[in-house]
């Protein structure tokens, strides 16, 4: 009997030491990961800045803030329109494998 109970010590031993490898190999790679992403947003950053004009300024921003408005507006109203279920094509569930 003692054996039995020793073999049961025994493997919830190696189990609580398999699950916490795994919990960190699965940390330790979703840290790599966001730090990557993080790295993605920094490189994207100086052609957002480029792109809208000196954030200070916002020179290029003003030229174009009616349309943009609007355009927000336009969207605004049609996701509204959408969430009330009177775009039908746009009520799927699409799930991509």
């Amino acid at each position: 009997m003692s054996s039995v109970s020793f073999a049961v010590v025994l493997v919830g031993a190696v189990l609580s030491l398999v699950l916490g490898l795994l919990i960190t190999v699965h940390h330790v790679a979703s840290a790599r990961r966001r730090q990557r992403r993080e790295q993605e947003a920094l490189r994207l950053r100086p052609l957002v800045f480029r792109l809208l004009g000196d954030p200070g300024c916002c020179r290029n921003w003003s030229r174009w803030a009616d349309l943009f408005q609007r355009i927000g507006g336009v969207v605004t109203i049609l996701m509204g329109l959408v969430f009330l279920g009177l775009v039908p094509a746009l009520q799927k569930d699409v799930r991509f494998h």
